[in-house]
């Protein structure tokens, strides 16, 4: 099909588009102008402990890889490579390509092809090599590349698996139709005869601290076995968990340290949690009863079990105190009554008596907290954090005689926690928690507290910055988790100017002295590690900065930096400017205006408005100017051809949503156009995507000051997101009611019809371009269609892009190609 604009007058049905040849000829013609398929981003990045070197991907390499010296700045590529591993402490490389294995040891720089086999592993050895080739497992020696004497029974293997830094290797062999499963030490290569068994095991997973492992196995009747394995002084005892509630056969973790096995309950043994709400999810047709899985403790020490589960609670959640576990009590609560908002009592439950904690609570995003290893549950409500200390009994609100709130009253959603948020637990017994500027540390005992930072009085907000601050501790398991900070002798936090969008990073020792290693200015910080005791790696970018990643010293320096991109450095990329708007009332509004690349004063230029909820804050984003977009938009490829963006913040009402959306907008613009004279006020263009299409439907419905407007994947009628079935075209009640749509049912809201799209299509005369993916299980493609099929009645003009196979977001590159060329073609034409 020819890949032409298509107008409703020239349409007779709705059709589908794909991608064609056309526009193929025509997409590589013009991206070759801007060159976008060389632009790049690093990934898989990996650093080795001291923080020497570092190994990446690029996006536009394909699978080439590349090894860099942060000392000397000198670096090495492998093209090809299908499969990479860094032994980090010592700075060894494993690296697979088409023609096999190659071995690097980067400090001294020798390099060996290996000889052929399917894998090679690291092993807990730093003399050899672990490899394996179908049914085989060996050895390879690095001095001399001869086989190491190990015991006879490593050899011809079935089944392999492989602990962390292969500190182990389980392997199984068969023998007349039974099964020996071996334990190899990763070290010595010694394999010791655990236990034999009748069926294959499966789903094996190691203590992640010692020497204990746990496996399945499925006999022929269906049903899995769970089986664990301990050493003893006198060799492997193999504990088979007792008959009683069944095992699905899916993730098991085990707790070496506890004696303990956590598992889920099989689907067969689910027990049924009546919920009203949750019918939307299923089929209308088969009217099924809600129900969820439940966890089950095995204490293979006493060869004993708990289910987490309660007659009187929807959910029950592990604590650190053995034998007391907290649920939360729903059965008061309607979700009908709460607009969704899950309310439930706290209890507590030990062996067969229950004890209430706290009555009607939020069960919103880190409301509750149970620590992974001292007694206590830390809970919000009503804009006071309480600590309960399991032990004692004793409850104590810890910010009651603050005098600075941590109730967020500006969050965006009914859905999103109360409160500011949670950094982590201390390493004592302590947690940090954020109020709206600054990070706080709070006794859990009640006995003192901390503000760490002074963002209140300097108008900044401090935040976590470290991505590996937090560790995944396996302990915590199914309980209502928030991360551990490791290293309280040196934070990192990431610090935001709200006023002017700039971020910098400051770190904290523990003497509590707080300096910026990177001063406020506009770059985004993707990424912050530390690397050894000494040195940390950081990722930015910014507007017109492509990515950069940087070896920082604690004292701020800089040791090495990469810049990706360098051979666009010269390319052409707008200015940018934050600009703050006069509301009604002394509210403001804050929008970034990018600049056309190649800007020249005293010339009129096309803009156009992207509307999702609050976009400003990307002013310091970094996009590559791409045909591949999700959702057809690339700012940096409009200013590359001539166009103003501006990103807004607009301001939403419960129950009236787009109460302000005209208004702002008018302010926004007229605001915009006086500041800025480039500005051409009578080509003005808009775009909106999921909720920023459901604005522009809104919008294009008020005034006729846009030029050309595109909506996609946006909601047309509300009535048909609000009553559809959740996952079959709509996002269901709850989530409409209480996201981004925030209204109420129809029947309670008398502003409904007031917010609709769909009650406006005769007051449309602007040229509306519409796409939607045709299996969009979020917002239907029928809202796009209603809106098509209403102005086709009337002889209006617009054009509809449904895309096969395609879910809400466009995620096939050649579609990705084709809409973003569509969008493009579309702005110029009706605003050139």
């Amino acid at each position: 099909m020819k890949a032409t604009s298509i107008k409703i007058a020239a349409l007779l049905s709705v059709v589908t588009l794909c991608f064609s040849g056309f526009a193929q000829d025509r997409l590589e013609e013009e991206q070759s102008v801007v060159d976008t398929d060389s632009w790049y981003d690093l990934r898989q990045v990996m650093l080795s402990d001291d923080g020497r070197w570092i190994a990446f991907k690029k996006d536009h390499v394909g699978d080439s890889l590349f090894i860099s010296d942060t000392h000397t700045g000198k670096i090495k590529g492998f093209g090809d490579n299908t499969a990479f591993d860094m032994r980090t402490d010592t700075g060894e490389v494993l690296l697979k390509n088409k023609s096999g294995w190659m071995y690097g040891n980067l400090k001294r720089d020798v390099w060996k092809k290996l000889p052929f086999k399917k894998q090679y592993f690291f092993s807990g050895n730093v003399r050899c090599l672990l490899w394996r080739d179908n049914n085989v497992l060996g050895t390879y020696d690095l001095r001399n590349g001869k086989k190491i004497d190990v015991d006879a029974e490593l050899a011809v293997v079935d089944e392999v698996f492989i602990a962390e830094h292969a500190r182990a290797v389980v392997y199984t062999r068969a023998n007349e139709g039974r099964f020996e499963l071996y334990r190899m030490d990763g070290s010595t290569f010694k394999s010791t005869l655990v236990t034999v068994l009748d069926d294959k095991p499966f789903r094996l997973v190691f203590d992640p601290v010692g020497d204990t492992f746990a496996f399945g196995t499925k006999t022929k009747s269906g049903g899995n076995v769970m089986f664990v394995a301990v050493p003893g002084k006198d060799g492997w005892e193999t504990i088979v968990r007792p008959l009683g509630h069944q095992w699905n056969g899916q993730k098991i973790i085990l707790d070496g340290q506890k004696s303990s096995v956590y598992f889920e309950t099989a689907d067969s043994l689910r027990l049924k949690v009546k919920n009203p709400m949750v019918e939307i999810r299923y089929s209308l047709e088969e009217r099924q009863e809600a129900t969820r899985l439940h966890q089950v403790v095995w204490d293979y020490g006493r060869n004993t079990e708990t289910i987490l589960c309660h007659p009187e609670v929807s959910e029950v959640f592990n604590t650190a105190v053995p034998g007391v576990f907290l649920g939360f009590d729903t059965r008061s609560y309607d979700l009908r009554d709460t607009r969704s908002i899950e309310h439930a009592d706290l209890v507590l439950l030990v062996g067969d008596k229950s004890l209430l904690l706290e009555k009607d609570v939020e069960l919103l995003s880190n409301h509750i907290l149970v620590h992974p290893k001292k007694p206590y549950v830390l809970y919000y409500k009503s804009g006071f954090w309480w600590s309960y200390n399991l032990k004692t009994g004793k409850k104590i609100c810890l910010n009651a005689k603050l005098p600075y709130g941590f109730e967020n009253h500006d969050k965006n959603y009914l859905y999103a926690a109360s409160h500011y948020g949670a950094m982590g637990w201390g390493a004592d017994e302590s947690v940090f928690l954020y109020d709206r500027y600054d990070v706080w540390k709070f006794n859990l005992d009640g006995n003192g507290s901390q503000r760490l930072t002074k963002g209140r009085e300097e108008g900044l907000t401090y935040r976590n910055a470290e991505d590996a601050l937090v560790t995944l501790d396996f302990l915590r398991t199914f309980s209502i988790m928030l991360p551990t900070v490791c290293d309280e002798d040196y934070l990192l936090f990431r610090v935001h100017h709200p006023e002017t969008e700039r971020y910098g990073i400051a770190a904290m020792t523990r003497l509590n002295s707080l300096k910026m290693l990177f001063p406020l200015d506009r770059y985004r910080y993707r990424w912050v590690e530390k690397v050894g005791r000494k040195e940390l790696i950081v990722k930015r970018s910014g507007h017109n900065v492509p990515p950069q990643f940087m070896i920082v010293q604690k004292d701020g320096s800089v040791r090495w930096k990469y810049h990706t991109n360098k051979s666009h450095i010269d390319k052409p990329f707008g200015d940018v400017r934050l600009v703050t708007i006069p509301l009604e009332n002394g509210k403001t509004s804050k929008a970034a205006l990018f600049y056309p690349a190649g800007f020249e004063p005293g010339k009129k230029y096309p803009m156009v408005v992207y509307y999702y909820e609050k976009t400003s804050s990307q002013i310091n984003d970094f996009v590559v100017p791409s045909y591949l977009n999700q959702n057809g938009f690339n700012r940096t490829l409009l200013t590359q051809n001539g166009f103003f963006v501006l990103n807004v913040d607009m301001r939403y009402k419960d129950n009236e949503v787009s109460r302000y959306l005209l208004e702002d907008t008018n302010r926004i613009l007229d605001g915009v156009v006086e500041l800025e004279p480039g500005v051409d006020a009578e080509r003005l263009g808009m775009f909106g995507f999921s909720f920023g299409g459901y604005e522009a439907l809104y919008l294009i419905g008020q005034t006729n000051r846009f030029k050309a407007v595109v909506a996609g994947a946006g909601v047309s009628d509300l009535y048909d997101i609000y009553y559809g079935e959740k996952d079959k075209g709509s996002l269901g009640m709850e989530v409409i009611e209480n996201l981004q749509l925030r209204t109420a049912a129809p029947y309670q809201n008398p502003n409904f019809n007031k917010t609709n799209p769909i009650m406006f299509v005769d007051r449309i005369e602007t040229p509306l371009l519409l796409w939607s993916g045709d299996a969009d299980y979020r917002v239907s493609k029928n809202h796009s269609v209603k809106m098509y099929l209403a102005l086709k009645k009337q002889k209006k003009e617009a054009a509809l892009l449904l895309y096969k196979g395609e879910y809400h977001t466009i995620d096939k590159p050649e579609n990705q190609k084709d809409l973003t060329s569509r969008i493009l073609d579309f702005y110029k034409e009706k605003l050139n």
